[in-house]
């Protein structure tokens, strides 16, 4: 099952176990991992797949959102989006999206081909690379989050995207844990 996040409707058929919109910061990330671990906890390698790709979504939300939240003079540190998650009897799906500055967009999108196109011991290499490398400047992480969501879904990220002004454009990024595989722990 495919969801648009485009053309998003509630709906109970869709199986939607979380669905959050807001600002990403430290305490939302320990409400939905830890929401999430509990949901899975009977199928202990799922649940571990799920805590480690929700925690790079929320990271990227977190630190790369264009949007924050302001209230009068303060200005939030941390980025707005939404994340979405579905049981599905097969498989999990996650999915995050928030604006982006759409000169980010095109390096986003090659980045996430160029992922795509890697098996998983040349994942493992990338991301071993990219973490000797000088951290990039403007970024708050280690640059590895996508490499990981790669690593642990075992599975291609899909990315979306709709322009939203001139400068701005709302960008998702979806991948899909399968609850049957035997991979990596």
């Amino acid at each position: 099952m495919e969801f648009n996040i485009f053309d998003y409707q509630f709906s109970k058929e869709q199986d939607l176990l979380l669905y959050y919109k807001g600002e990403f910061d430290d305490s939302t990330l320990l409400e939905i991992t830890s929401f999430l671990k509990e949901q899975f906890r009977d199928l202990p390698r799922v649940s571990k797949k799920v805590f480690a790709v929700s925690v790079e979504l929320v990271q990227n939300i977190a630190y790369y959102s264009a949007e924050t939240n302001q209230f009068g003079t303060h200005k939030s540190k941390y980025g707005v989006g939404i994340m979405l998650v579905a049981d599905l009897p097969d498989e999990v799906v996650l999915t995050s999206g928030n604006l982006i500055p759409k000169s980010d967009l095109q390096e986003i999108i090659k980045r996430c081909d160029q992922i795509n196109k890697l098996q998983q011991d040349e994942l493992r290499l990338l991301k071993k690379d990219i973490r000797n490398q000088p951290r990039r400047e403007g970024h708050k992480g280690g640059n590895i989050g996508l490499v990981q969501v790669a690593i642990k879904s075992e599975n291609p990220l899909k990315v979306e995207h709709k322009d939203v002004d001139n400068n701005m454009a709302f960008f998702t990024l979806s991948t899909h844990i399968s609850k049957n595989q035997q991979g990596d722990e």
